[in-house]
């Protein structure tokens, strides 16, 4: 004969669960400010240091900021290649991307 064991119930899953990763949306800054002066600033400390990640990346967001897409391209990939696949800072740096391109559309 068949006996039938008792089977415990399981929560419903929930939809949309994500676990909160602060350092993840994070917003990239190496440097304060908007402007000409902050972008000449930027781009003097990546020439200085060829494996600058954060002004990489946030030279790429004010490049999609002024509308000109392939250039924050070549920075966010710049920066990307720069760092562990799956890090923090890789994290962060494609939810930034991410958020560009949402924007840019």
């Amino acid at each position: 004969m068949w006996s039938f064991a008792q089977v415990q119930s399981l929560p419903k899953p929930k939809e949309f669960y994500f676990d909160e990763d602060r350092s993840t949306t994070k917003v990239v800054i190496a440097f304060q400010g908007q402007g000409d002066a902050v972008v000449e600033r930027l781009a003097a400390m990546v020439q200085r240091d060829a494996r600058a990640v954060d002004p990489r990346a946030q030279l790429a967001s004010l490049a999609y900021a002024d509308g000109r897409m392939q250039l924050g391209d070549e920075f966010y990939q710049g920066a990307l290649a720069l760092v562990s696949n799956g890090s923090p800072q890789y994290r962060a740096i494609t939810w930034n991307y991410g958020w560009d391109l949402l924007r840019a559309d």
